[in-house]
C-alpha cells in the first residue's frame, strides 16, 4: 500500500512522533537517533519515504541532542502542566551550552507550520531563560488555520483506510498535535499567565 500525504501532513507527523518520543533517545550519545523515534517504522507501514526529509526529525538530528531535550521538555512541560516536566525542562537548559543565537537558528530552519504550532512551548523555554524568542520569530510562525484544519482532515483520511495497532498508533499521534495545535495562537494575555505560572513552580 502506498499513501501518499502533502509535505505539511509530514510535517506535522514528524512532531507528533517527537512529542510521542521517549527521553532516553537523546542520552544515547551527542545526535538524535531517527530509528529509536518510531517514525521511520510507522511510515515504512504507510508506504511513505522520509530518509531523504529536511523535516523536524533531521533537523534536530543535525542540532545535537541539548537542542532536542529543550524543545522536548518544553512540550511535556506545556502539556502536561506538572512540575516534574517544568524542573526537567530547567535542568536541560542549565546542563547544556545551548545559546539563544543556537536556538534560533534552529527554530529558522523549522517549516512555518511546525512553528506555528510549537508556540505554546516557546513561551515556555522564554519564561525559563529570558530569551524573548516568540515576538522574534512570531510573523514566521504565523500558521493560515485554514491550511492546518486541512492537514488534519488529510491525516484523518488517511487514519480510515489503516487497520490494527498501526492504526492505533497513528491515532494517537494525530491526538497528541489536535492538543498542541490549540496552543498555535495564543494572546498576550494567555501567554503572560503562562509565564506567571511556570514561574511559581
Amino acid at each position: 500500500m502506498r499513501i501518499k500525504l502533502s509535505k505539511e501532513a509530514i510535517a506535522l507527523l514528524e512532531l507528533s512522533a517527537f512529542i510521542i518520543s521517549k527521553e532516553n533517545v537523546f542520552m544515547q550519545g551527542t545526535k538524535v537517533k531517527l530509528r529509536d523515534l518510531d517514525f521511520k517504522h510507522l511510515t515504512h507501514k504507510l508506504g511513505l519515504e522520509i530518509d531523504k526529509s529536511e523535516g523536524l526529525l533531521q533537523i534536530i538530528y543535525k542540532s545535537g541532542k541539548h537542542i532536542g531535550l529543550i524543545l522536548w521538555y518544553a512540550i511535556k512541560a506545556f502539556l502536561n502542566k506538572d512540575k516534574k516536566s517544568k524542573e526537567k525542562l530547567k535542568e536541560s537548559i542549565q546542563n547544556s551550552t545551548v545559546t539563544k543565537e543556537q536556538f534560533i537558528n534552529f527554530l529558522l530552519k523549522l517549516d512555518a507550520l511546525t512553528l506555528g504550532v510549537l508556540t505554546g512551548p516557546l513561551h515556555i523555554i522564554d519564561a525559563v531563560t529570558g530569551w524573548n524568542i516568540v515576538p522574534k520569530i512570531k510573523k514566521m510562525a504565523e500558521t493560515n488555520k485554514d491550511i492546518l484544519e486541512k492537514v488534519f482532515d488529510e491525516l484523518e483520511t488517511v487514519s480510515e483506510s489503516l487497520k490494527g495497532l498501526i492504526k492505533g498508533k497513528f491515532r494517537k499521534y494525530i491526538k497528541k498535535l489536535r492538543e498542541l495545535s490549540k496552543t498555535e495562537v495564543i494572546s498576550e494575555v494567555v501567554s503572560n499567565s503562562i509565564i506567571e505560572s511556570f514561574e511559581e513552580n
